[in-house]
Formats: structure tokens, C-alpha cells, sequence
């Protein structure tokens, strides 16, 4: 049961992100639909319920996780943000350019807001991978510290 609260936690947690994030972009210039948000949720929250609570070591609950949960999700966030204004301020600047072939479709003055969008969920689907794989490593190293010595035999 602590397992499924672990990754309902995750699951909810990030898919909220994704679909607040998405609404935000979308407002801006470009959402990608709420679906991926919630499967890189899932995959998020199955992956932690998985080394919070398999094998022998000692059991992580879902409480436990809570905070761990909210920091990659302020990290994803902070590092969307910082993605999608630098990618904004470069697409006004110059450097940073629509591919041709959508520039026709896309109006030249939602152009910079297209680059930054692209560039912000980008860097959140990055930083969500990143950030939950070394997550979900700490987890499992702090488990096994948690662990008794073994009676020694002298």
C-alpha cells in the first residue's frame, strides 16, 4: 500500500507540474498537452515507489518523500524558467531562430515566445529525467545506511 501512495505521491505531484507548466507555455505562445506531463509522472512516481520500497533494505514511506518530491519539482521549474528567458532573449536578439519551414506557419511576432516554450519544456523534461534518476539514487544509498551492523563474530 505504501508503495502505491509513493507513486501516486510522484505521479500527482509531477502531473500537476506538467499540466500548470503546460497552462503557463500555452498562455505564452506554445502548450504540448497535458498527457506527457502526467506520463513522465508516472514514470517518475513508479520509479521512486520502486527504490523507496523494494528489496531488503530498510522501507522509505511515502511521507519521508515529500520533500524530496517538492525539490525536484522547484528544480524542474527554476531551471524551465531560466531556459525560457534566456531562449526568449537570444530569439530577440538574433542567434536563436524558428526553423524555416515552421517560421511560415508561425506569425514573426510569436516567434521568440515559440523558441522560448520549446526551450522551457526542454529543459524540464531534462531536468525532471536528471533530477528524479539521481533522486531515485539517493533514495536507494540512504536505504541501505539505514541498515543494522551485523553481529560480528569474534
Amino acid at each position: 500500500m505504501e508503495a502505491l501512495r509513493i507513486a501516486v505521491y510522484g505521479a500527482a505531484a509531477l502531473g500537476a507540474y506538467g499540466l500548470v507548466h503546460d497552462r503557463v507555455t500555452a498562455s505564452i505562445g506554445v502548450g504540448w498537452g497535458w498527457f506527457p506531463g502526467l506520463a513522465m509522472g508516472a514514470v517518475y512516481g513508479l520509479g521512486l515507489a520502486a527504490v523507496a520500497r523494494l528489496g531488503r533494505r530498510p522501507k522509505r514511506e511515502a511521507a519521508s518523500l515529500v520533500k524530496p518530491i517538492l525539490f525536484t519539482i522547484a528544480l524542474t521549474a527554476g531551471f524551465a524558467l531560466f531556459a525560457g528567458i534566456v531562449g526568449f532573449v537570444l530569439a530577440k536578439a538574433g542567434p536563436l531562430k524558428v526553423n524555416p519551414d515552421a517560421a511560415v506557419e508561425v506569425p514573426p511576432a510569436k516567434q521568440a515566445a515559440m523558441i522560448a516554450c520549446g526551450l522551457a519544456h526542454l529543459a524540464a523534461w531534462y531536468v525532471a529525467c536528471i533530477a528524479g534518476g539521481i533522486q531515485a539514487a539517493v533514495v536507494w544509498v540512504l536505504r541501505g545506511r539505514k541498515q543494522p551492523l551485523p553481529n560480528r563474530v569474534r
